[in-house]
């Protein structure tokens, strides 16, 4: 069984990975038919729920160092995340 802790870690990795990857991806690709607005919303909101659940996670892990390190990750993601919509908002899309 995976420890709470490492489930955290694996998951805020994953989840970092998906935003630094996929976000900058929409918005460099060309596609057939544009992204609708309503679409790029639901997706923000998922991932944003995400971060959210995570964080709530974190919170309940018990070692100090172990709870840093995993808020530190969210942290991390979310500045990553808000850096990349906010570039993909002024890229005109």
């Amino acid at each position: 069984m995976i420890r709470a802790q490492t489930r955290v870690s694996v998951l805020t990795t994953l989840l970092s990975l998906a935003i630094g990857f996929l976000l900058p991806a929409v918005r460099s690709q060309s596609t057939p038919c544009p992204l609708k607005a309503d679409d790029l919303l639901q997706e923000k909101l998922r991932l944003l729920s995400d971060l959210q659940g995570l964080a709530a996670r974190a919170r309940q892990l018990e070692k100090p160092l172990v709870r840093g390190k995993a808020e530190a990750e969210i942290g991390s993601s979310s500045d990553h995340y808000e850096t990349a919509s906010a570039e993909f908002a002024v890229g005109g899309n």
